[in-house]
């Protein structure tokens, strides 16, 4: 027998959001989700979520069966009325996942490929929903931390070659042959290490090469060998490599723009196509408010 989803009763309301963050319900978004807020005691929102990212292709893997509900923070709610001022916080996960592996220091990133958005559902219920509460100051001395560990991710999920299957690529270089991707990102510690993955395809039948530089700085070769000019042969070649530069040698920490350029290098004869995967790189950043 199958089991009874919350989503068995009630009235429910559906928000996306497009990226981790906290997010802010308020009196006009309510109304535009068809609630009038007006006649709803604010005690009594809820607010559940799902799994975060992709769900698992095996069968047999764990996964989240239902939705469960999340701890949020109504401004205004303590005199049960929903007034124009009043609103809803809540942290939300986007579409795609991340996570921090400790031994490499690296950060894995998983792009979504079936979504670009997350959802949330909220529901008005009979009793008092889940809050956010407050910690209570731990007592004795503690080091001082001032910086943190950042990373920066490009993917954009353009072709699929084979008409098939999950592995998809961004930028085509044929007709253009360079591309040149901008993070803001200030902060970064001087002297600081920077580790940097680029996975990059060709489609060649004579060798090439993508080139990568940081901050107008040269920092990697990526060689691809040719694949054989025939129908059943493989359709291409992956180049994945991860360095580590120091900060001091693309100047990051004095610039507030991050400039990563890839230029392809053609095939001496022939069909020679290449593709940008992605690009990740980790950085170690300042402690501070960012915008």
């Amino acid at each position: 027998m199958g089991q009874s989803s919350v989503l068995n009763s009630g009235n429910w309301y559906k928000f996306s959001v497009t990226s981790d963050g906290i997010f802010k319900i308020d009196y006009s978004l309510l109304q535009k989700a068809g609630i009038d807020p007006a006649q709803v005691d604010p005690k009594k929102i809820r607010i559940y979520g799902g799994q975060a990212g992709m769900l698992p292709q095996a069968n047999n893997s764990n996964r989240i069966i239902d939705l469960s509900e999340i701890p949020i923070s109504i401004v205004g709610e303590a005199d049960g009325k929903f007034d124009a001022s009043d609103y809803i916080l809540f942290y939300a996960q986007g579409p795609d996942t991340y996570s921090y592996d400790l031994k490499s220091n690296f950060f894995a990133y998983q792009n979504n490929l079936y979504s670009d958005k997350n959802f949330y559902f909220l529901t008005i219920s009979e009793s008092a929903g889940k809050r956010t509460t407050q910690s209570q100051n731990l007592s004795g001395n503690f080091p001082v931390i001032d910086q943190f560990d950042n990373f920066a991710y490009y993917e954009t999920d353009k072709y699929n070659l084979l008409h098939s299957g999950r592995q998809w690529f961004g930028e085509q270089f044929d007709q253009s042959l360079q591309l040149t991707i901008q993070f803001d990102l200030t902060g970064i510690v001087p002297n600081s290490n920077i580790k940097l993955t680029s996975h990059v395809m060709a489609q060649s039948i004579t060798d090439c090469s993508f080139n990568l530089s940081f901050n107008n700085n040269s920092i990697l070769t990526q060689q691809i060998q040719a694949v054989p000019n025939s129908t059943f042969a493989i359709k291409g070649r992956v180049a994945a490599d991860t360095i580590s530069i120091s900060e001091v040698l693309v100047n990051a920490s004095t610039q507030s723009t991050q400039q990563i350029h890839y230029q392809f290098n053609k095939g001496t004869s022939g069909i020679s196509v290449g593709y940008l995967d992605y690009l990740l790189f980790t950085v170690k950043r300042k402690l501070a408010l960012y915008g």
